[in-house]
């Protein structure tokens, strides 16, 4: 239960940027299994994340049950990947 806590603190210092630029960098502050989950599902979504988990000696469940910044990590991973509209209209841009 720490180790979730610990990673919603590590992740709340990052909250305010987050509406501040609609570029965000995660850097994960510590090497914990938790922590670097969480910065998948944010910066390559949640099947990764789960792959990451799996690697890592996580079950499904236990993936899906972490806390991101105080959501769900299904909800964090949401918030911080474009949507799929958002993404087919970038690949066509020049």
């Amino acid at each position: 239960m720490k180790t979730v806590a610990a990673v919603v603190a590590t992740f709340a210092l990052f909250a305010a940027p987050t509406f501040a630029s609609p570029s965000v960098k995660f850097v994960a502050a510590n090497d914990n299994i938790e922590t670097q989950v969480c910065v998948a599902a944010a910066t390559q979504g949640l099947q990764v994340a789960e792959e990451i988990g799996k690697e890592k000696g996580l079950s499904k469940y236990e993936t899906r049950a972490l806390v991101c910044n105080g959501r769900t990590i299904a909800s964090f991973s949401r918030k911080h990947q474009p949507s799929a509209d958002v993404a087919s209209i970038k690949s066509y841009t020049l």
